[in-house]
């Protein structure tokens, strides 16, 4: 999915980066309110019971989404490996009580659960130095 968002882009001669980096606050505005967009249109189709719409929609906020990895210049295909490792060691919330979001499909962080972040910061730290 990343590959063809980036094959879009490309075509439509939209921002795109081999250098991570944080956007500029006009971009970070853009890329936020499209995202926010996109998750109104998938409220709004869930309400209105549209299935189609919200399969849509949902489509939508990853792609933006994906746009946004692709202008920060990141390398998402690696982050995202590390980050989904990491909520696989996670567990179920069996208990309401232990939700920190009082629902029944949230998950949790085990005692002894790792972080991802420190290797998302050696893969993105690599990128870098490889740019130079």
């Amino acid at each position: 999915m990343f590959k063809s968002v980036g094959v879009f882009r490309d075509k439509m001669k939209l921002p795109m980066s081999n250098n991570p980096h944080l956007l500029s606050p006009e971009e970070t505005s853009y890329f936020a309110r499209f995202i926010m967009e996109e998750l109104s249109e998938y409220l709004r189709a869930n309400e209105e019971q549209n299935l189609i719409g919200a399969a849509g929609a949902i489509v939508d906020l990853v792609y933006v989404a994906l746009g946004a990895a692709h202008a920060m210049g990141l390398p998402f295909e690696e982050l995202f490996e590390v980050v989904h490792k990491a909520n696989l060691k996670k567990e179920p919330a069996n208990e309401f009580c232990r939700s920190i979001r009082g629902n029944q499909y949230d998950v949790i962080k085990p005692v002894g659960w790792e972080a991802p972040e420190p290797e998302m910061e050696n893969i993105i730290n690599k990128a870098i130095k490889e740019v130079k």
